[in-house]
């Protein structure tokens, strides 16, 4: 009887301490409606050229310190989308 109670016991303990860890993990994919965001940086080296593609990152700061970048050393027209 107290083999019972011990393995009652350590299952209801188990499932105490995971359920916290299983309702905080869909809050933070809630943040971006479950999506993972995508930055895209463009550039073109005047406004009579066309835009180009530069990468794709996945933080908003990222993305514009590369367009910064480009801005600075390359002297280009870069946006971040």
């Amino acid at each position: 009887m107290t083999f019972l109670r011990k393995l009652v016991l350590t299952v209801v303990t188990a499932v105490a301490l995971a359920a916290p860890m299983t309702v905080t993990a869909p809050k933070a994919e809630a943040q971006h409606g479950g999506h993972h965001r995508h930055y895209t940086v463009y550039y073109r080296y005047d406004p009579a050229s066309s835009w180009a593609r530069y990468g794709t990152y996945h933080t908003h700061e990222h993305a514009h310190r590369v367009a910064h970048h480009l801005r600075q050393h390359y002297r280009v027209e870069a946006f971040v989308r």
